[in-house]
């Protein structure tokens, strides 16, 4: 936070939570209800789960061999099941909108930041590409049905 410009800093719409483990199903309702409790319902939602480990010596020597399963489990905790957990988090808040107070909201949006990784894959990073893969295409294309059906007005 200390990075970004002070006349960003003193906005009143901004909003920067403690860090939140998006693995949580606790922590990321708490961070989504005091957003609520500053600004009302989170309209727009950027969901940027980015465990990449691939500066560790065992990726770039013995690629996918020398990845552990509790890493690959780690990765995917993070990438996939946080991703998913943050993108359920936005749809419950939209999901108790009336239509008539989702017609007053603009922009009601869930950003899901993928990687070409997980279009092209990437030697000795398995685990992060197979996890933005899982994001970018089964999670979102699922998502892309589910959001309409919750509130007309978001995509």
């Amino acid at each position: 936070p200390s990075a970004l410009p002070l006349h960003i800093l003193q906005s009143p719409n901004l909003n920067i939570l403690p860090p939140t483990d998006i693995t949580s199903q606790t922590a990321l309702a708490e961070a989504f209800e005091s957003a609520k409790k500053k600004f009302d319902t989170v309209q727009c939602c950027v969901a940027l789960a980015s465990l990449d480990l691939s500066v560790l010596q065992h990726h770039t020597e013995d690629g996918l061999r020398g990845i552990s399963v509790e890493q690959w489990r780690r990765t995917f905790a993070v990438n996939v099941e946080g991703t998913f957990l943050t993108a359920r988090e936005w749809l419950r808040g939209i999901g108790s909108l009336t239509s008539t107070e989702a017609e007053k909201k603009r922009n009601l949006g869930l950003i899901i930041v993928g990687s070409e990784s997980g279009r092209f894959g990437e030697r000795a990073n398995a685990d992060y590409a197979a996890g933005k893969s899982a994001v970018q295409v089964g999670l979102l294309q699922s998502l892309k049905g589910d959001v309409v059906r919750v509130c007309e007005m978001a995509r």
